[in-house]
Formats: C-alpha cells, structure tokens, sequence
C-alpha cells in the first residue's frame, strides 16, 4: 500500500481514476498509506472502491482528514462490508458536511450502522445545503423505523440533492 500511495501522488504522473480494492485485506495501516495519497494535490482519483477490506473505525480518521483536503476529488467512495462503528462513520460524516467537497456517491452497505448514525447522516443530507451527495446506499444496517425517519426528514428539505437512495431493511419496506 505504501508503494500505490506512492505510485499515485508521484509527480501528477498516474492516470489512474478508479481503484476497486474489493476483498482485499488493506487493513487499517494500509489505508492509513492510501489517505495520504489521496489528500495529495497529484493524486486524480475520482473512484475508490474499498468494499470488504477488514477495515475499522480506526482508518477512518486518515479518510476524514482526505476528504477535507484541498488536493481531494474523489466523487464515489464505497466503504461497504467493514467493521467501520458509529465512531468511525461519524468522522466521514463530519468530513463530509463540510461545504465543498465533490463526493456525490456515498456506499455503507453492512457496516453496522444504527439508528443514531442515521441521525448524523440526515443532518448531512440537509444541513446548510452543503452536502452534494446524489447517491447513497446504506442497506443492511439496523436502521430501523426510527433511524428511517431521520432520512424521511432530510429527503423532505428542499436542500437535500439526494437522487438516490438505496434501503434495504425489512423493517423500513
């Protein structure tokens, strides 16, 4: 991870603008080599695909910290199937409020979120106008009625950009 970190902030050198690590064990010091990549100003990548990587709550901190940097452009990030807690997403969701950053397509498929995640995340889909997320996916997490409600809320603002929404949980159907 340390020599694709490398490899992708070189120079301004690589083309590269999507990278599917799907199934892959990066685990958390391996990210920690990827956000520093991301957060530099050569780095093109538009797409980052980190489904089932044996991630926790502890790499999201470096992924927060990349998606508030100048040098940032990633406009699809899937975080599906890790262990990444309600801390860990909190920090992405802090990150993500603030205004300016171009990612449009958000995937927390499995990443046992609750109903008070949920909370957070329609505050982001809301607050201020400043989230530009078109596409999330959340399903497989407890979200339950009352963590439903809170996305009801925010789909309701007329700030909410969001497109697309995929739910799947037999308690919000």
């Amino acid at each position: 991870m340390e020599s694709l970190s490398t490899a992708l902030h070189c120079s301004g050198q690589s083309e590269l603008r999507i990278l599917n690590l799907t199934q892959n064990t990066l685990t958390d010091q391996g990210l920690y080599w990827l956000a520093k990549a991301l957060q530099h100003p050569c780095c093109q990548l538009q797409s980052l695909i980190l489904f089932d990587n044996e991630l926790t709550a502890a790499c999201c901190a470096g992924v927060a910290e990349a998606l508030q940097s100048e040098g940032y452009r990633l406009t699809q990030l899937d975080r599906s199937v890790n262990e990444l807690g309600r801390e860990g997403v909190l920090q992405l969701c802090k990150a993500l409020s603030k205004p300016g950053h171009p990612l449009e397509e958000l995937s927390l498929v499995c990443c046992e979120l609750t109903p008070l995640f949920f909370k957070e995340l329609g505050v982001l889909l809301f607050s201020s106008g400043t989230s530009g997320q078109k596409t999330m996916s959340v399903g497989l997490n407890k979200v339950g009625d009352e963590g439903a409600k809170y996305f009801w809320v925010a789909l309701g603002d007329k700030r909410c950009k969001l497109e697309h929404l995929a739910q799947v949980n037999e308690s919000v159907v």
